[in-house]
């Protein structure tokens, strides 16, 4: 299996240089290290943050690479070289079940005008894959930041001749793994893209829906992206103008009425809010004038 560089050097971070190179502290000393990764990262490169660094590799100028960061309690690789790498040296050693089946790994191969990390092979077919470090937790749930990504263009380009009505007519799961193989796309924006552009019934679960439904005391049994999906989607009638409408009307709410800090009083779900009710109860009582 690929390993990590060895030694590592532990650092706080202090700030982002510029696209590939960030300060950092090392015992009190400031260090410039390159950065293996282009995107911009926002949630990771938080100044104060714990960084690990490895002595530089080649010619440059920085004397450290930043290998992994530490958010919340977890490592997290911000080398865009990595995933690649771990992914064909597990298929390698048959520690990637569902790639079992192909006798040969190739990195970086060219496919019409996008170069892609990973082709497998075997007698009867082919498999491309994009592989990827997911840099975005929230609620246990693996998310890629939304982010513009010419490479994901040209991808799509070279897959459909760039003509956007091809793209969206394919059949909607292998146009949702499509979405989900292009860096920057996430379950959210493939259904965004899938309900919205395509016209698909899948429901687009975001912050304003975890957010109602939480306090309305309706929760699935899991907390990932696709456990809320599926309470939705047999919930409610698999339809998309209807998912459409419900989502927006959501969202709608989200922003007016049940923000961050809600406005529960004359919301029109109090009725059938236990937060809410709790909510609004407690300020009148706080309110209340004592005999």
């Amino acid at each position: 299996m690929v390993l990590l560089p060895s030694p590592l050097q532990k650092a706080v971070l202090s700030h982002r240089l510029n696209r590939f190179a960030v300060l950092a502290e090392v015992n009190g000393q400031s260090v410039t290290a390159h950065l293996p990764n282009s995107g911009r990262l926002r949630e990771l490169l938080q100044p104060g943050n714990l960084v690990f660094l490895a002595p530089k590799t080649g010619p440059r100028k920085t004397p450290f690479d930043m290998v992994l960061v530490e958010a919340e309690g977890r490592l997290v690789s911000c080398d865009a070289h990595l995933p690649p790498a771990v992914l064909a040296e597990a298929i390698r050693q048959g520690q990637a079940p569902p790639f079992a089946k192909y006798e040969t790994v190739r990195r970086e191969v060219t496919f019409g005008e996008s170069r892609l990390d990973l082709l497998l092979t075997e007698h009867r077919g082919r498999c491309f894959i994009e592989a990827k470090s997911v840099t975005l937790v929230e609620n246990d749930v693996a998310l890629f930041p939304d982010a513009p990504t010419e490479r994901g263009r040209r991808h799509l380009g070279s897959r459909h001749q760039d003509h956007l009505d091809a793209f969206l007519r394919q059949p909607a799961e292998l146009l949702r793994q499509e979405l989900l193989s292009i860096h920057g796309i996430g379950k959210e924006t493939a259904d965004d893209i899938l309900l919205y552009a395509a016209g698909y019934p899948f429901f687009v679960v975001d912050a304003y829906t975890r957010r109602i439904f939480e306090r309305l005391g309706i929760t699935p049994q899991g907390l990932t992206y696709q456990d809320w999906q599926d309470l939705l989607h047999g919930a409610l009638p698999r339809e998309a103008p209807l998912f459409n409408e419900y989502h927006a009307l959501q969202v709608a709410h989200g922003k007016a009425t049940c923000r961050k800090t809600p406005l529960c009083e004359g919301c029109c779900l109090l009725d059938i809010c236990p937060a809410g009710q709790t909510r609004a109860g407690g300020r009148r009582e706080q309110g209340s004038t004592p005999p």
